[in-house]
């Protein structure tokens, strides 16, 4: 599995594991890529043993169930200011000043109303959403980590996880070296059989870049948001997707040649009496 890290990124680069990139595909402009390990969220050395089983017992982005789990969540510390018409709908303030729109889902609602401090910042979990056009981003707000107010833990537990951080797992389907973006296919969790096949699956258009053969790979990738964009830090190939096996042209029925009885449209033969 190839690893590999955004050049625009200008954190420091680890020394260089040996390379089990992605079958060799030529291409003229594939760009030289340092290869990172993907690095889990950091831990603080200070916590014992106990309160550290419980932050990972509480996690606010827990370890993927599956190989090929898709998914595309994140934390992003700041505050939530509900609109006046609709307290669902509102925007998220961020630590650095960007106001982002976002939306409460129906679960974290009474959580926000009966047990969080109005006007006061919380790390809250949210899935990630690009407008096409624009590219800008927009939230979903399904969580918030504030186990001590929700009764979770009597004291204050540090999340032990960066803010802006987002894990993205999903197919690349298209991606530009010049204009510097991926875009990833990202499927909804298949028991949310209640969905229109429209809202079952959508496009997450990140910064960065990655081999142009990793085109059509399932990618397990670390974001960080920065403003209104999503930044590739490191990402790790998992595997191949299946290609779609080509539709089998329909056969034009041609009246002047009646033998294309297997046709739907093919007339009948009936028997002479």
């Amino acid at each position: 599995m190839s690893k590999v890290s955004n050049p625009n990124y200008g954190g420091a680069i680890p020394p260089k594991p040996p390379a089990k990139d992605l079958p060799k595909q030529p291409t003229k402009t594939e760009p030289k890529l340092e290869i990172l390990s993907l690095s889990p969220p950091s831990r603080d050395p200070k916590l014992d043993r106990e309160s550290l089983d419980l932050a990972e017992a509480l996690s606010p982005i827990p370890i993927p169930s599956a190989t090929l789990q898709y998914r595309a969540i994140g934390v992003i510390f700041g505050e939530y200011i509900p609109s006046a018409e609709h307290f669902c709908k509102g925007k998220l303030k961020t630590f650095d000043g960007i106001i982002i729109n976002a939306v409460v889902l129906g679960r974290v609602m009474p959580i926000i109303q009966k047990k969080l401090a109005p006007q006061k910042s919380y790390l809250w979990v949210v899935y990630p959403r690009t407008i096409e056009r624009t590219s800008e981003l927009y939230l979903q707000i399904s969580g918030v980590w504030a186990p001590k107010e929700t009764g979770k833990t009597d004291f204050d537990l540090d999340a032990n996880i960066e803010d802006g951080y987002f894990s993205i797992r999903g197919e690349v389907l298209e991606q530009s070296i010049s204009r510097n973006y991926v875009v990833v296919k990202i499927k909804r969790s298949e028991r949310q059989k209640k969905l229109p096949r429209s809202q079952t699956k959508f496009k997450l258009k990140l910064k960065g870049i990655l081999p142009n053969s990793g085109i059509g790979y399932f990618w397990d990738i670390t974001v960080q948001r920065k403003a209104h964009s999503l930044i590739i830090i490191s990402a790790k190939a998992i595997a191949a997707m299946p290609k779609k096996a080509p539709m089998k042209p329909v056969p034009k029925f041609d009246p002047s040649n009646q033998t294309l009885t297997n046709h739907p449209m093919a007339p009948v033969k009936r028997p002479r009496i």
